[in-house]
């Protein structure tokens, strides 16, 4: 029943913290902690001044968010992927991205990532991680860092994000991947 109710608890933590990867940019992450903290800490308005780090760091957010949505690049890609590769061998592959907007975009991080449903209680119960046993108590016992793991066994691979400097106006970049299949079998981008 426990592991059920944690179960269907990761399934949320998953989608959110990949979610938030996808959007956050290391220094948004941060202002986003801030401005929780600031939040818990600056309820009384009365006894602590922090609900004014709260403001600052909202308003922050907010025009950063409302400028993503105003100010969007547009791009297209072109993957050039290997035919096969070898289980626990990097397999580098190419990528160009053009970039179909009117203003040139730099200081970019290319995330490509690979498909897999997410796992049913069953699967993950019976799955076997060796590394399991270097984890302490609370990780064997709770399985967030298990649950990891599986579901990079089931995309059967994992890709390092590249960054992408400069690319200008009505023009194309070519960026190298690296991909480390992690199982045998066909991998879905």
């Amino acid at each position: 029943m426990l592991r059920g109710l944690l179960f269907a608890n990761f399934k949320l933590v998953y989608r959110l913290s990949q979610w938030m990867q996808h959007r956050f940019t290391t220094n948004g992450t941060l202002i986003l902690l801030v401005m929780l903290i600031a939040g818990i800490f600056g309820f009384n308005t009365r006894s602590t001044l922090s609900f004014q780090i709260f403001s600052v760091t909202l308003v922050l957010l907010l025009v950063a968010m409302s400028h993503a949505l105003f100010f969007r690049g547009r791009f297209s890609l072109e993957r050039t992927l290997p035919d096969y590769g070898t289980v626990d061998s990097p397999v580098y592959y190419s990528c160009v991205i053009k970039n179909q907007s009117s203003r040139a975009k730099k200081g970019m991080v290319l995330i490509d990532s690979l498909y897999a449903d997410f796992p049913t209680l069953g699967v993950f119960k019976n799955a076997q991680d060796p590394q399991d046993k270097n984890r302490n108590r609370i990780d064997r016992f709770i399985g967030y860092p298990r649950l990891i793991n599986v579901m990079q066994k089931l995309r059967g691979g994992s890709i390092e994000s590249a960054t992408v400097d400069y690319i200008a106006k009505d023009s194309a970049a070519k960026t190298t991947l690296s991909l480390t299949p992690l199982r045998r079998g066909y991998i879905y981008f």
